[in-house]
């Protein structure tokens, strides 16, 4: 178990076999996760230059993935986390003008032919061929 422990300025790892806590890095700590293997926990941190960053539990060692910096974050306390593996995910504030909403339709269902949307749609499409 990795985690912040009292205040996000440190990140302790909890070993089972000697049941004790061992610092592994000490910088503010944002939603750390572990690689499916454990031998990585990341993090993001807005200390120094904002990036996310990787400690490997073997020895400790710290290492930026990814800057951060001039990336206007959003969301409930600017969450990260990671996809797939070690791709990092964070949500990033694009500003009110790029929202966009969509009508889905589950596979193997057809869409009303009479929505105007759709109708609008294939008539932009029509004008483009």
């Amino acid at each position: 178990m990795a985690l912040p422990l009292a205040s996000p300025d440190a990140l302790w790892l909890f070993d089972r076999t000697t049941t004790k806590w061992a610092q592994l890095c000490q910088r503010f700590i944002g939603y750390p996760s572990w690689l499916p293997d454990s031998k990585y926990v990341y993090f993001d941190s807005p200390q120094g230059e904002p990036a996310f960053y990787r400690v490997r539990i073997s020895d400790h060692k710290l290492e930026m993935v990814a800057s951060l910096k001039n990336m206007r974050l959003t969301g409930t306390f600017a969450w990260t986390g990671l996809v797939q593996g070690d791709t990092p995910l964070v949500l990033r504030d694009a500003g009110t003008q790029e929202i966009y909403a969509f009508d889905w339709q589950a596979p193997g269902r057809v869409a009303d032919p009479d929505i105007p949307i759709l109708k609008q749609a294939k008539a932009e499409y029509a004008k483009l061929q």
